[in-house]
C-alpha cells in the first residue's frame, strides 16, 4: 500500500511540475484562455509535452541513470511549485469558487459530478493493480524497461510490433525511472480525468452545465475509457493531446 501510494503522489508531483511549467510558459508569451479550467487543460498539455520531450533528450544522450532522472524530475516539481505561486492565483480562485458553487448547483449536478468521482475512483483503483495487460507487457512497458536498463534509446530488432519511442511513453518514462511499473497506468489514469475535464468544458460551451456533465458521464462510462483508464495504453493520452 505504501509503494502504491507513493506511485500515486508521484505522479501528482508529475501533473504539477506539467500544468506548473505550461502555465508559466503561457504566461511568458501573454496567452491567455478564455476560462481558468481551459488555461489549466492548454498549461497541462503543453508542459506535459515537454516533459516527454526532456525525457526524450535524456534518452540520447544516454543520461538514464536514476540519480540524473530524479534530479531532474525535483527540479521540474520546483519550478511547476514556483509556477503555481507565481502565475497561478488567478486560476486557484477560480477554482475555489468553482468548487464552492457546487454546493448551489441543482441535484442533478451534485448527483452526476458524485458519479464521475466513483467512476474516477474505480479507475484509480484499477490503475494502483500491477500490471497485466498483454500489450503493456510484450512491448509498450517493455520497450520503456529496456531503454532504462540500457540507460539510453536504443533500437530494438526484437520489436516487431513497435520499434520506436511514443511521446507518452517518454512522460511514462518518468514514473517506470522513479516509482513501480504501476506508474504508468497511473500516468494513463490521469490522462483520462484531463481528457474527461476537455470533454465537459467543451459541452459547457454549447450547453447548459448538467447536459455538459451528461456529456461527460457518457464518455467515461464507455466501457474503452473505463478499460483503458487502468492501463498502459496510450489511447487516452492520444485523446487529450
Amino acid at each position: 500500500m505504501t509503494a502504491r501510494i507513493y506511485d500515486l503522489v508521484l505522479i501528482i508531483g508529475l501533473l504539477v511540475s506539467g500544468s506548473g511549467c505550461g502555465m508559466w510558459l503561457l504566461d511568458r508569451m501573454n496567452l491567455r484562455a478564455s476560462s481558468p479550467l481551459k488555461q489549466f487543460l492548454f498549461a497541462s498539455g503543453l508542459g506535459l509535452g515537454i516533459l516527454g520531450y526532456i525525457t526524450f533528450a535524456l534518452g540520447m544522450l544516454a543520461l538514464y541513470q536514476h540519480a540524473v532522472i530524479a534530479t531532474c524530475y525535483l527540479a521540474l516539481l520546483l519550478l511547476g511549485l514556483w509556477a503555481w505561486h507565481s502565475c497561478g492565483h488567478f486560476s486557484i480562485a477560480v477554482c475555489r469558487n468553482y468548487c464552492s458553487s457546487i454546493l448551489y448547483t441543482s441535484w442533478q449536478c451534485k448527483i452526476l459530478i458524485l458519479y464521475l468521482c466513483l467512476l474516477t475512483g474505480i479507475s484509480l483503483l484499477a490503475a494502483l493493480a500491477p500490471v497485466v495487460g498483454v500489450d503493456e507487457l510484450i512491448y509498450r512497458l517493455a520497450a520503456a524497461k529496456i531503454y532504462l536498463r540500457h540507460e539510453r534509446l536504443i533500437y530494438i530488432p526484437s520489436m516487431v510490433f513497435h520499434m520506436q519511442p511514443q511521446h507518452i511513453q517518454m512522460i511514462q518514462i518518468w514514473g517506470l525511472a522513479l516509482g513501480s511499473e504501476s506508474t504508468t497506468q497511473l500516468v494513463q489514469w490521469s490522462m483520462g480525468v484531463l481528457l474527461l475535464l476537455a470533454v465537459v468544458n467543451v459541452g459547457r460551451r454549447e450547453m447548459p452545465a448538467t447536459w455538459a456533465l451528461v456529456s461527460g458521464a457518457i464518455f467515461y462510462t464507455y466501457s474503452d475509457v473505463i478499460v483503458l483508464s487502468g492501463r498502459a495504453s496510450p489511447d487516452l493520452a492520444n485523446g487529450f493531446f
